[in-house]
């Protein structure tokens, strides 16, 4: 019975240290992120600007769906709204948390939609 005891409580120290270092990596991890020069977690909306972008080759509510999942990827994205009905997206960006419009253009000419730009400040 005492083995089965000290058993038991290997196992729940073993569960706790788990879970520590699970939260840890949770905690740091958009800092980890950042540091790789990966995508930032949340754009600063000061400075930002409305991007309109007229996209072509979008046909139903999927492809609405699919192109503002790509918006939305991308770096510098504060947020996005895509309409397939009227072939309209904007897109609220931040260029200095690294938004590149030829890289948006690549991505969604890859995936068989065109897009042409054009863009209004929005916040100062």
């Amino acid at each position: 019975s005492e083995d089965i005891w000290q058993q038991r409580q290997r196992r729940g120290a073993w569960r706790l240290l788990l879970r520590t270092l699970l939260c840890l990596a949770l905690t740091f991890l958009p800092e980890v992120l950042l540091l790789s020069g990966g995508p930032g977690v949340a754009p600063d909306v000061r400075g930002a600007e409305v991007v309109k972008v007229k996209v072509d080759g979008m046909g139903c509510e999927a492809c609405q769906v699919h192109v503002q999942g790509v918006m939305d990827r991308m770096d510098g994205v504060v947020s996005s709204r895509v309409d397939f009905a009227s072939g309209q997206a904007e897109i609220v960006v931040n260029k200095d948390w690294k938004f590149d419009m030829s890289e948006l253009n690549r991505r969604l000419d890859a995936d068989g939609y065109g897009a042409a730009p054009w863009t209004t400040p929005i916040i100062k």
